[in-house]
């Protein structure tokens, strides 16, 4: 069997090359970057197992296809190559013309050599947006409560009491019918290579499975994700580096995490095991708030700090809460996270004291 991962340079795509190889799986990546600029630290100690393509550019139409005309003997491929915290246009162009341009070529790859791949593409938890609100249901001592009121609630509704007025609740879990209404750049560009995934397996039969992934983390996970940058600033303090604080936009905003490596056994399954043309979410079903991540980080550090909230650090299309259902990937493959949230929080603090 033999895999190409793009993006194999990546936090999550050098976890996953890692798995498949342990899995007997051949592992060919690719990446846009020349070999001298080519990250060398995630891939460490599989450096010398897999195979690389350098300087190729997804977001080229012309070398997309050139690329699948030399390399079409893939069983599976998973498209993780994306970019998230750059200019819209080109967020757009790398996230979205490059899957359309790596469809499109893999597409004419099948009719020409007959090698039909499976193919995983990921897409995100804010693909769904701000989760839909309901209105709670309050039976007053008149019967049901139609008025509304603005404050919200997360998580299980508060127990019913006499006269209390109806909330608005977030509704979560989300489900994969959930309607896709991404408020970002990059969360909109994740849902576009979703529905191409769709419309390529429609409209082609390809073998696509559309894997919908919520928040990840763990070691080697990027300072710009939160979890990742609140240990990074943990273990500059450890060293006494900085003031002694951490400014967070809210200790309330919440987020369903999984482990990286969790995340990359799954992606394997997906290929393996689910249904071509269907989403599935991955995630681990509970939310932890920005809050209780620092705890658990604190727990295992010596750092010594303040929380300070910083309203400046806020977005007006900031999403409050996002937390998956994955009953449906359950069902099809069995997976269930095995690393602990603790652990992954601590996995991550120590590959950053490594690193700083």
């Amino acid at each position: 069997m033999k895999a190409l991962i793009t993006g194999i340079t990546g936090f999550l795509g050098s976890h996953l090359a890692e798995h498949l190889l342990s899995q007997g799986v051949e592992v060919e990546g690719i990446t846009r970057y020349p070999r001298k600029m080519v990250i060398p630290c995630n891939l460490q100690g599989i450096r010398d197992k897999i195979t690389m393509h350098e300087e190729v550019y997804i977001s080229s139409s012309d070398r997309t296809q050139l690329f699948f005309q030399e390399h079409s003997d893939y069983d599976y491929i998973f498209h993780l190559e994306s970019v998230r915290f750059l200019s819209p246009a080109w967020i757009h162009n790398t996230n979205v013309i490059g899957t359309a341009n790596l469809l499109e070529a893999v597409h004419n790859m099948e009719r020409k050599s007959g090698q039909h791949p499976v193919i995983v593409i990921p897409g995100c938890g804010e693909m769904y947006g701000i989760p839909p609100l309901v209105y709670e249901r309050y039976d007053g001592p008149f019967g049901f409560m139609g008025q509304v009121y603005p404050e919200l609630q997360l998580g299980v509704n508060p127990s019913p009491r006499r006269n209390r007025k109806p909330n608005k609740i977030l509704k979560l879990p989300i489900t994969e019918d959930f309607p896709l209404n991404p408020v970002s750049s990059y969360a909109v560009s994740k849902a576009a290579q979703d529905m191409l995934g769709f419309q390529y397996h429609k409209e082609y039969g390809m073998k696509i499975v559309r894997a919908r992934l919520f928040d990840i983390a763990g070691p080697r996970c990027h300072q710009s994700l939160l979890p990742s940058g609140i240990a990074k600033q943990m273990t500059e303090l450890e060293k006494g580096r900085n003031e002694p604080e951490i400014k967070v936009a809210s200790p309330e905003y919440a987020r369903d995490y999984t482990d990286v490596r969790d995340a990359a056994r799954a992606l394997w399954l997906a290929a393996t095991k689910c249904k071509y043309g269907e989403a599935y979410n991955i995630c681990s079903g509970r939310g932890r708030t920005v809050q209780q991540v620092i705890d658990i980080l604190r727990m295992q550090s010596t750092a010594q700090f303040e929380i300070v909230q910083d309203r400046t650090m806020m977005h007006p299309n900031d999403i409050i809460a996002l937390v998956g259902d994955c009953t449906k990937f359950y069902k099809r493959t069995g997976w269930k996270p095995e690393i602990g949230f603790a652990q992954s929080m601590g996995d991550m603090l120590e590959w950053w004291r490594g690193k700083i």
